[in-house]
């Protein structure tokens, strides 16, 4: 317990010098999303993901346009273009998109293990390390920056569907309507209207298919899951902020003398500390705003009187 709280008011430290070096660089205007690796990765897949379903919208709507109006001449090579081949290679963009991503999940795994070599050993009592709940680390580091007017989003609060279904459920529903009138226009579809109309059946299979085991998930759903934080993002200029504890941990010190003995036996102090990576990109999650490692040690206290801590930490003169 002692090291635990001592570690939380570390990572209070850091969070608090961390919203002063981060309220030069935001705007006013924008809002700041406390984001994870794997939150990059599911929005990057999102916006892929769109991109491919305004390509299919752009084909039906040419199909529709052309079967509208006799008088016009036939489209040449539509076959070609929505053929199995482009089934494939709109999974492969999407499958390939997630090892590729995920290995931004790596990056600050790397700075810890850098800063775990870098620990001396010490004669103390070493405790082992904290766990600090993701909870703890987003709540304290949300409200020092809020301290500092810098709004904040919080991915996993705001990640449901808006009340009007979402942008990419909106999207999706346009497309199967319009699927829905190609397939029933009379005349029945020609070849190329029944290629679309294929593509486009096999698109939502792809996307709404259940991986092996039953255990995750489809694509579809994880992306309608975060629908409502990547329209946030499009619609506000915003920043993803990247937080992730690297060390964290204690000691205790026991210390004891021969009239320690007699009168108040052994006395025993505590110290906690923390090591936070930061990352902040902007909402694309291509250009790097911002980037720095900050540890604070609280020093040995004895609970539950407090002693005056000892600044161990890499904060300068800004605590």
């Amino acid at each position: 317990m002692e090291v635990s709280l001592l570690c939380v008011e570390a990572l209070d430290e850091i969070a608090r010098a961390l919203a002063r070096k981060l309220a030069p660089l935001i705007p006013t205007d924008s809002h700041v999303a406390l984001a994870t690796p794997a939150l990059l990765n599911k929005l990057r897949v999102h916006r892929e993901f769109t991109v491919q379903v305004d390509l299919l919208h752009q084909q039906v709507d040419a199909v529709l346009s052309r079967v509208s109006e006799p008088q016009a001449p036939a489209m040449e090579g539509i076959e070609s273009m929505v053929s199995a081949p482009q089934v494939a290679a709109t999974e492969a963009i999407l499958s390939a998109a997630a090892p590729v991503l995920g290995g931004i999940k790596h990056l600050n795994k790397y700075v810890g293990v850098f800063l775990k070599d870098l620990q001396i050993n010490v004669s103390y009592t070493s405790l082992g390390k904290t766990a600090i709940p993701e909870s703890v680390l987003k709540s304290t580091i949300a409200g020092r920056l809020l301290q500092h007017g810098i709004k904040v989003l919080l991915p996993d609060l705001c990640a449901a569907l808006p009340q009007d279904g979402g942008a990419l459920m909106t999207r999706l529903n346009e497309l199967w309507s319009k699927k829905q009138t190609l397939a029933a226009m009379q005349p029945k579809p020609d070849e190329g209207a029944k290629a679309v109309i294929s593509l486009i059946e096999a698109y939502f299979a792809w996307a709404m298919k259940i991986p092996e085991g039953g255990q995750e998930p489809s694509l579809l759903s994880e992306l309608l899951a975060i629908d409502g934080i990547a329209d946030r993002l499009a619609k506000h200029p915003a920043y993803l902020l990247l937080p992730e504890i690297t060390v964290s941990g204690g000691s205790a010190k026991t210390r004891e003398t021969i009239l320690g003995k007699l009168f108040s036996g052994k006395k025993i102090s505590y110290s906690g500390g923390i090591a936070v990576s930061f990352l902040l990109l902007d909402k694309d999650a291509i250009t790097i705003k911002f980037s720095d490692t900050l540890y604070f040690v609280s020093g040995y206290t004895a609970f539950p009187k407090r002693a005056e801590p000892f600044l161990g930490n890499n904060l300068a003169n800004e605590l």
